[in-house]
């Protein structure tokens, strides 16, 4: 006959298995004890597993670019950790920053920023994030055409922004009319994610 242990209780079992009293007691803490330890391991194995995931789409995504973002594996975790703070999930923030630094349109002071948009855009409408990472990138490789695309169906620039990103490309500063027209794509859909 077989009896389990139960803390405080002094029953003891016949085929010896379990110990009675303040022995059994301490049996039963050891297991748990053993099985809490192995649950700590595997989710820091799972931690690890995903960390490690992360900073390979980072590491892939630098290299196929040549690094044109001009950032680190070391930056663009803190990024993550801190869009995570904000968005409340790290993973998905690391996913959206690998997206944009594998676009090579988007500059390393953006990243942060544009991500966090881009997420808390998908959150109120439901837009998915790689749809609005394609945006910035094409922002980012036709300033002028992709905001009067993009403005014909969201109506967010004013004339003057837009003639300021045109004026821009036309005289050769394609990379500051690519950073005028994200930071104003960037405010729009921002203060639209907010005001859902």
């Amino acid at each position: 006959h077989e009896q389990r242990v139960v803390l405080g209780r002094t029953d003891s079992a016949v085929d010896g298995r379990v110990e009675a009293g303040p022995a059994g007691a301490a049996v039963e803490l050891g297991r748990r004890r053993e099985q809490l330890l192995a649950a700590a391991g595997a989710a820091l194995i799972a931690a690890y597993a995903k960390g490690s995931s992360e900073a390979d789409a980072y590491r892939k995504a630098i290299s196929e670019t040549g690094n044109i973002a001009g950032t680190s594996i070391g930056q663009l975790n803190e990024y993550a950790r801190s869009i995570g703070q904000v968005v409340g999930n790290q993973s998905q923030a690391a996913a959206a920053l690998a997206a944009f630094v594998a676009t090579g349109r988007v500059a390393n002071q953006d990243l942060e920023r544009f991500a966090r948009t881009a997420i808390e855009t998908q959150r109120a409408t439901g837009k998915a994030v790689a749809d609005t990472v394609k945006e910035y990138a094409e922002l980012g490789k036709e300033p002028v055409e992709a905001s009067r695309r993009l403005n014909d169906s969201m109506n967010y620039l004013t004339l003057s922004v837009y003639q300021q990103i045109k004026a821009l490309e036309e005289v050769g500063k394609k990379t500051d009319a690519a950073r005028v027209a994200q930071e104003a794509y960037d405010r729009e859909m921002s203060r639209r994610a907010s005001g859902i």
